[in-house]
């Protein structure tokens, strides 16, 4: 039984094994049994896992951020040795099997025809250090907010666990009344 199922439910590993290990059940060993194979409760489960993760999400995107970006850009002071480098590129990319459809998006080396700036001040390794200043008010508030939806679903588990317990109580119920009937 996982954690988060067992704190919901009241029923452990521990317990679910003893429940087994009996001959004659009573209503809490089945619930027990019922905690494990149910599949409402484990979707719950999964709901929950969901929100953990987008709550480490919205709190890694609070963090700054280190990276390093390494720029090569091309220059070509002659119009032509652009056409004739654009035309290799596609022959290359067709030799590959890639769709003309995406040739464009491939083929933008995103470097003009004729420019001033030399290769060196366009080309180079940069560190960046992004820390989000502006931003950092709407990152924190999709952390609180998805602190609030791990407990909105974890309520929402809990509330699953209660309905398996009292449809399952019902059954038990009516099967020792026919029983004694």
């Amino acid at each position: 039984v996982e954690p988060s199922l067992a704190e919901v439910s009241g029923i452990s590993s521990e317990l679910l094994r003893e429940a087994r290990k009996k001959s004659e059940w009573n209503l809490f060993d089945l619930y027990a049994m019922a905690v494990e194979s149910s599949d409402k409760l484990a979707i719950r489960y999964e709901k929950v896992r969901q929100a953990e993760a987008k709550k480490a999400l919205a709190f890694s995107m609070f963090l700054p951020t280190l990276s390093y970006r390494n720029q090569k850009s091309e220059f070509y002071p002659n119009p032509a040795d652009k056409l004739e480098t654009e035309r290799n590129k596609q022959l290359a990319y067709s030799a590959m099997g890639v769709p003309s459809a995406y040739l464009p998006l491939l083929n933008s080396s995103g470097s003009s025809t004729g420019t001033n700036l030399t290769p060196a001040l366009r080309s180079g390794q940069r560190l960046v250090l992004h820390v989000p200043i502006f931003t950092g008010l709407s990152e924190y508030s999709s952390y609180v907010t998805a602190k609030s939806e791990i407990r909105v679903r974890k309520l929402e588990m809990s509330g699953e666990a209660i309905l398996l317990l009292t449809d399952l109580s019902q059954a038990y119920f009516t099967i020792l009344l026919l029983e004694k009937s």
